[in-house]
């Protein structure tokens, strides 16, 4: 996940397959500093599923970061 990345990207990203409750992105006790992943939950099953449909082996460029899903 590209650094500048913050939840609320995350939630534009993901929020095209219904709503986001929260997401909770990794980070490296006591340093806190983040990790290269991310978990989204979602309102409904559904919405999580269509994400899932959607994005599944999609790899998305950013900058010079490649993002898989």
């Amino acid at each position: 996940m590209p650094s500048d990345w913050n939840e609320t990207k995350l939630k534009e990203l993901f929020g095209k397959y219904g709503e986001v409750d929260r997401v909770m992105m990794a980070r490296n006790n006591p340093k806190s500093k983040r990790r290269d992943f991310a978990f989204v939950n979602f309102s409904t099953r559904d919405a999580a599923l269509a994400s899932i449909k959607a994005l599944n082996e999609v790899e998305l460029v950013e900058g010079d970061e490649k993002v898989g899903f």
